[in-house]
């Protein structure tokens, strides 16, 4: 079946392939990450990152209500279009621009935030 591609739920497996290519794209991903400890870039942080992640979804925790959260947050850079435009495909509102938040590549910077609020009747 070539040209096809399948997908399949994430696993711990995955660390190690996911890591890689993170650890090896850290300096291009530095515009748009906050400073990081040199842990993060580990397959250990990662897999301790992954497996709490794991939980959530097997929990059904899409939304905040079921993560236990009254709010998820997104916050991308002014300038990062794209995310702009992705951010309400999946039901965040935005509410404002918080100045000088967070440092990105040793700068701080401004982002747009949004939000994705818990309501009751949500599922």
């Amino acid at each position: 079946m070539s040209g096809q591609v399948a997908v399949r739920p994430l696993t711990l497996d995955d660390v190690p392939a996911l890591t890689a290519p993170l650890a090896a794209d850290r300096d291009h991903l530095a515009p748009w990450d906050p400073l990081r400890p040199d842990e993060h870039w580990t397959e250990e942080f990662q897999r301790h990152d992954t497996a709490r992640l794991l939980d959530l979804y097997r929990l059904g925790a899409v939304l905040p209500g079921e993560a236990g959260l009254h709010r998820l947050r997104a916050g991308p850079l002014l300038h990062n279009a794209a995310s702009q435009r992705v951010l309400p495909k999946g039901g965040s509102t935005p509410v404002g621009v918080a100045p000088r938040y967070p440092c990105i590549a040793g700068r701080w910077q401004d982002h747009v935030l949004f939000q994705l609020l818990h309501e009751p009747g949500m599922r």
